[in-house]
């Protein structure tokens, strides 16, 4: 098995989105300013806004894996330039 089934193999099952597909830049710019503090950005940012982001994602998701979810992306592509 070569390097890409492997990577196949793993997503399967799991749902890839970007930070665009359920917030506006604008929540996205005060994620970035509650960064690193994973509490404050599910708070502030999910929490109030937890219905519609279901609905764009089509399926229940717990608020605080999401704000990980959130810190996650941050790291992975520099917290500094963060883009939907």
């Amino acid at each position: 098995m070569d390097e890409n089934e492997k990577n196949e193999k793993k997503s399967e099952g799991v749902k890839m989105v970007k930070l665009g597909d359920f917030l506006s830049q604008a929540d996205i710019n005060k994620a970035q300013k509650l960064y690193p503090d994973v509490k404050a950005i599910c708070a502030d940012v999910i929490k109030p806004q937890l219905e519609e982001i279901n609905r764009k994602l089509g399926q229940e998701n717990d608020p605080m894996y999401l704000a990980y979810a959130i810190i996650y992306a941050f790291e992975s592509m520099g917290a500094r330039e963060v883009e939907s």
